[in-house]
């Protein structure tokens, strides 16, 4: 069941990224807008179901920063320094919160931490839905 979780989020924030990724020099088509917190997200998500496929914190974390990186390249286009060093800290901040929630306490507690990220993700992609149907 955690799994299906994380595999929603997952497929939410990748939609996120694949939307704002469709650039045709005026902005993210159909009102889509890349955020921060969807580079987070994502790569919690990552991390999440690699460790849980895998049992490997260690390919998890390897894979989410791989996926987050190149993710966060291809959707925010970062022009300088300091931009890729805001993607990095988020890319940071997705795989830390996934490390320490498998494993490391009880199943209710992970639950309670991963429930308010699915919510924000679904929100997030709803509100983009609607931001697309409005256009």
């Amino acid at each position: 069941m955690l799994f299906a979780v994380v595999m929603c989020v997952l497929w939410m924030e990748g939609f996120a990224v694949f939307q704002s990724a469709r650039r045709l020099g005026r902005g993210p088509l159909a009102g889509w807008s890349f955020s921060p917190a969807h580079l987070m997200r994502l790569t919690f998500a990552v991390q999440l179901a690699v460790e849980l496929a895998c049992r490997s914190k260690a390919l998890g974390g390897t894979s989410a920063a791989a996926v987050g990186c190149l993710a966060g390249v291809i959707a925010l286009r970062p022009r300088s320094l300091l931009e890729m060093s805001e993607l990095m800290m988020e890319v940071f901040m997705g795989i830390s919160m996934g490390i320490f929630l498998i494993g490391n306490i009880p199943a209710h507690i992970a639950w309670l931490l991963l429930l308010p990220i699915a919510v924000s993700s679904g929100m997030a992609f709803v509100g983009g839905l609607r931001a697309t149907a409005v256009s």
